[in-house]
């Protein structure tokens, strides 16, 4: 890790406090920016291969990205659906795009 990286998490991990306190700043562009100098995409590099997790409204939208990307990092699903065909199809789906039959 490189001494400007080291210095950006340091500078996010300060303003973090100093944000929340300061609500409305933090959903706005610059509390994003600063909220940012803090994030490291190897934090996102995570075997779930012996978790399970339960995802709600998996069929579309936001629950169905969520489980794609929790299906690519190997975890197993249960999908709950209102719908029972639409959640196998989805499954079936789920399954082709990330290769995780779990």
């Amino acid at each position: 890790m490189s001494w400007h990286s080291i210095l950006a998490r340091a500078a996010g991990a300060l303003a973090t406090p100093v944000l929340d306190v300061l609500f409305p700043l933090s959903f706005g562009e610059p509390g994003f920016a600063i909220h940012s100098l803090g994030f490291d995409a190897g934090d996102l590099d995570v075997d779930l291969s012996s978790r399970r997790i339960v995802i709600t409204g998996a069929t579309s939208g936001l629950g169905f990205e969520a489980a794609v990307a929790l299906a690519n990092l190997g975890a197993e699903l249960d999908l709950l659906c209102r719908d029972e065909s639409r959640g196998q199809e989805t499954a079936r789906h789920i399954c082709e795009r990330t290769g995780n039959e779990r």
